[in-house]
């Protein structure tokens, strides 16, 4: 991943999860995934990371993040447990318990 921290943009963030046109919807694992499941949407990086450069680059870069392609299957009870602390930037690797395991 490459991060242009000094030129981070704050872009708003959405919920508009889909399918990659760049891709055959045929070779994607879409909202069928999810619709009748307790998997919950977890972005594969911290969705801001990329999200940098002029304000265009900026904004394809966060919606980019909400492809099903780059997104990984988390069970509801895993990914709320950790959600605030990866969404703060305080890291994914930590535990609830504050020990790296």
């Amino acid at each position: 991943m490459n991060i242009g921290g000094s030129q981070l943009r704050d872009v708003e963030r959405g919920d508009d999860w889909r399918l990659d046109p760049r891709l055959p919807a045929t070779q994607q694992a879409g909202p069928q995934l999810y619709a009748s499941s307790d998997l919950y949407l977890g972005h594969l990086v911290r969705r801001r990371d990329p999200v940098w450069g002029t304000a265009a680059v900026a904004e394809l870069a966060n919606d980019d993040t909400f492809h099903y392609t780059v997104c990984g299957p988390q069970t509801a009870t895993l990914n709320q447990m950790h959600l605030r602390r990866r969404r703060s930037g305080t890291g994914a690797s930590q535990f609830h318990d504050g020990s790296s395991k």
